[in-house]
């Protein structure tokens, strides 16, 4: 996911998963939404995201 990190720091402020997919699939970088999903997901799982998305129980 090469342009992906490039995808995140030209977004200030929040950007959804779709937004980010959306960022990625205009500089052609071919990859589901899915995946995304997954790696948002496990960035935040070792507290790679700059926030959770996850509610607090």
């Amino acid at each position: 996911m090469g342009g992906g990190p490039a995808a995140l720091r030209e977004n200030k402020g929040f950007l959804s998963a779709q937004g980010l997919h959306a960022s990625m699939m205009q500089r052609g970088i071919r990859i589901g939404l899915t995946t995304v999903y997954r790696a948002l997901s496990a960035a935040d799982r070792r507290g790679g995201s700059k926030q959770s998305t996850h509610a607090a129980a």
